[in-house]
């Protein structure tokens, strides 16, 4: 009876396991555009050499994950807003310069990756975003971090590796945000 019960759990375990990681299908552009737009969640532009956010994505008002990574993008539409439902936006190694203020008002993002941009400044909106937990900045030169991530209640990682910051940078940083795990390379000898 114990092999029977052992053998039942190893499948049920199998059959969750295999379910979960099958939740939310990636597609291409290309394979979005086939289907429903109601049942796409996920779709990824990585490395298409973007310049500019096709305006037909906004149709797809249930996006949970959006990939536009590795592309040319400097700036994002105004209709950006549309994609209220993103939980994971990836926006690295792009041409921004700027942090797009659009950002501001997804309010259900948890992840946001702005990795290897031209950033040197995060807005004080940034705040609106109380759902972030994971801010990716490495290799993006932001010069100082905005008081509004005290008020990021559910803010828990940064990584802000890449960039050469000094020690009391690094230090002022950490104390002011206790509950957030802040990641640096070694301190520079560099003025703060």
């Amino acid at each position: 009876m114990k092999n029977i019960v052992v053998i039942l759990s190893v499948i049920y375990s199998f059959f969750v396991s295999s379910q979960s990681t099958n939740i939310i299908k990636n597609y291409t552009w290309e394979e979005a555009q086939k289907v429903s737009k109601d049942s796409v969640f996920s779709i990824t532009f990585s490395g298409k050499k973007l310049t500019e956010v096709p305006i037909e994505l906004f149709q797809y008002s249930h996006l949970k994950r959006l990939d536009l990574g590795k592309n040319k993008l400097v700036n994002l539409p105004d209709e950006f807003v549309k994609l209220s439902e993103l939980e994971y936006l990836n926006l690295e190694k792009n041409r921004f310069v700027f942090f797009p203020n659009e950002l501001c008002q997804l309010y259900n993002l948890t992840e946001l990756i702005l990795n290897r941009n031209d950033i040197i400044s995060l807005p004080d909106c940034i705040e609106r975003l109380d759902s972030l937990i994971y801010l990716d900045i490495w290799a993006t030169p932001i010069a100082q971090f905005p008081e509004a991530f005290k008020n990021m209640q559910a803010l828990k990682k940064i990584d802000a590796r890449g960039v050469s910051h000094g020690r009391k940078f690094q230090e002022r940083n950490k104390e002011s945000l206790p509950q957030v795990t802040i990641l640096f390379d070694t301190p520079c000898n560099c003025l703060d």
